[in-house]
C-alpha cells in the first residue's frame, strides 16, 4: 500500500495514519482530505514496486511537486531519498503515469505545491 502524508498551507494530513490537525485549525478540512484520498488513490494505481528490494517496507522517500492549474507537472524531485535508487525512480515513474492528477480547477491555489512522503 502507498503511504504518503500531504503537507498544504492549512493541513498536515497522513492518508495511511490518523489525521494530524495543523495546530491552528480545530478539524480537519473535509475537503482537502478528500482530494488527498483522490491523489493518492489515483498514484498508488500506476505505482509498481520494484521486485527484488528486500527490506522495502522500511524504504521511505519525499516527492516535492510543483503542479499546473490543468494537473499536470510542472516540477518533480526527489527531496529526500530513500538510498535505493530503483525504489526512488519507480515513485517517480508513479507520479509520472498518474498525470493529471485529480485536483479540482477551484482547489489549485491549495494543492500546487505538494510534498508526497512515500513509505514501503
Amino acid at each position: 500500500m502507498l503511504k504518503y502524508l500531504l503537507i498544504t498551507p492549512l493541513l498536515f494530513f497522513s492518508v495511511t495514519a490518523e489525521t494530524q490537525v495543523h495546530p491552528d485549525l480545530n478539524q480537519p478540512n473535509i475537503d482537502i482530505v478528500t482530494t488527498t484520498q483522490a491523489i493518492k488513490q489515483h498514484i498508488e494505481r500506476h505505482w509498481l514496486r520494484p521486485p527484488g528490494i528486500s527490506n522495502i517496507e522500511q524504504l521511505k522517500a519525499r516527492v516535492k511537486l510543483t503542479l499546473k492549474r490543468d494537473g499536470t507537472i510542472k516540477s518533480l524531485r526527489i527531496v529526500k531519498s530513500s538510498g535505493h535508487q530503483f525504489y526512488d525512480n519507480s515513485i517517480l515513474r508513479a507520479v509520472r503515469k498518474a498525470i493529471p492528477l485529480p485536483i479540482p480547477s477551484d482547489k489549485y491555489e491549495k494543492f500546487k505545491l505538494l510534498d508526497l512522503y512515500f513509505s514501503g
